[in-house]
Parts: C-alpha cells; sequence; structure tokens
C-alpha cells in the first residue's frame, strides 16, 4: 500500500493498493452491468460493513481457463476524498489512523482469505 498518509477526505490524494491473487478455476470477474462486485475493503474502524467494493476489470475469456486457474496482481486506488477522519473533535484535529481488510469473491459467492494492510494515516 502506497502511501501510509493522505489529508483524510481531501480528494488531493489516492492510496494505492496492490495485492496478489490465485483463483484455482479461475471463475475471476462479475458483470460490471450488474450488482455483485468482486473486490471488498473493510475499514477497520467499522468492521460490520463493507467500506468499498468494486469490479475487476474485464478479464479475457481465454484467460480464464478452469483447468489452469487464473493469478495475478491486483492495484485498486481509493481517492482520499472517500476516507475521512472519524467526526469526533479529537480525530478531526490530530488525524485518524486505519486499515484496510480486503477480500474478494468469485462468480460463484466463494469468498477469498482475508488480506489486512499496513495502517494508513489521515491527517487533517
Amino acid at each position: 500500500m502506497t502511501p501510509d498518509s493522505l489529508k483524510a477526505a481531501s480528494g488531493e490524494d489516492s492510496v494505492f493498493i496492490t495485492f496478489h491473487l490465485t483463483d484455482g478455476d479461475a471463475d475471476l470477474g462479475n458483470n460490471p452491468s450488474g450488482t455483485n462486485k468482486d473486490i471488498f475493503f473493510i475499514d477497520s474502524r467499522d468492521t460490520s460493513t463493507v467500506f468499498y467494493s468494486s469490479f475487476f476489470p474485464n478479464i479475457p475469456g481465454e484467460l480464464k481457463d478452469p483447468k489452469m486457474g487464473i493469478d495475478g496482481d491486483c492495484i485498486v486506488f481509493i481517492n482520499s476524498a472517500f476516507i475521512g477522519s472519524r467526526p469526533d473533535s479529537l480525530h478531526q484535529a490530530v488525524g485518524d489512523t486505519l486499515h484496510f481488510i480486503i477480500y474478494i469473491k468469485d462468480v460463484a459467492g466463494h469468498e477469498s482469505n482475508r488480506i489486512t494492510t499496513p495502517d494508513l494515516y489521515l491527517h487533517p
């Protein structure tokens, strides 16, 4: 993950998160015109809901061989406009810290293992 700090809710920065994935039957990637997203981010400050979700880019059919599986690196960026500090006066004044818990779902709805990013500091 880079950078490790952003100006909270500013829209001036983005955080880039890279992770490696492997899917044994190569059924990654839902239809972007549908409602089933593929990549899910949970904010460590509120683990009860998904903070952000996204579609995989189109994966060409010739790369999806269920006998061979698929693996690769995924890079996602999230604009800082969507990442704000908690609303209390302390976090608004001195900043906030969080990390993301990330998982993916394949077309069949199977969830991957969850990964945790390093901490991200949000400065006021």
